[in-house]
């Protein structure tokens, strides 16, 4: 494919929105991976990124934004319990206590850090979700895009991987960031292999 039909592609990507799924059916797959006593926090976490992520006009009517300061302080004071989702939980009940001014680049952090403690209790639906909400959290990192993109594509998701990596190609040119520019053309012309998932 020519650059111009790559930069074309990815625009088109860019300009209409990307979203990832919050129905009931990916909330349930963060339950039914999930140990219970961790569900509720890690849900709570998710449909706030993602609420915040698509604008956030409703954040403060969500019924997972109220209370916030009281829920950074269950984080802050439960950290040395050694369970890995406490600390990034503790950044998003920050940050989004007033989401006007949160930082996208904190709370995209924070969704990775929840993304890589599901993979690492085997929640790798829910490792998935947090990375891709990560990326919509800031949307104009092609680092973040590629990451969700490449991580879809390794579990055989071409449909969304393709997506997002079409995305990258373009953030990547827009922001000049050759290297993953690269990384996504390339994983967008391999031969596909679906692994199952």
């Amino acid at each position: 494919m020519e650059e111009s039909e790559w930069l074309k592609t990815g625009l088109m990507g860019f300009t209409s929105p990307i979203s990832v799924d919050g129905s009931d059916l990916q909330q349930s797959l963060i339950a039914a991976e999930l140990p219970p006593e961790f569900t509720l926090s890690v849900l709570r976490a998710y449909r706030l990124l993602l609420a915040w992520s698509e604008g956030g006009a409703t954040l403060a009517q969500h019924s997972d934004a109220q209370d916030l300061p009281a829920w950074e302080r269950e984080a802050l004071n439960r950290l040395d319990e050694g369970v890995g989702f406490w600390a990034p939980i503790s950044i998003i009940a920050g940050e989004l206590q007033d989401a006007g001014v949160a930082d996208g680049e904190q709370l995209a952090h924070a969704g990775l850090v929840l993304g890589e403690w599901a993979f690492g209790i085997g929640a790798t639906g829910s490792g998935l979700l947090f990375v891709e909400v990560a990326a919509l959290a800031s949307p104009f990192n092609p680092r973040r895009a590629y990451l969700a993109g490449r991580m879809l594509l390794e579990r055989g998701r071409m449909r969304e991987a393709q997506r997002w990596l079409r995305r990258t190609v373009w953030l990547a040119v827009a922001s000049g960031d050759d290297e993953v520019h690269a990384l996504a053309r390339s994983a967008l012309q391999a031969p596909s292999s679906p692994s199952g998932e």
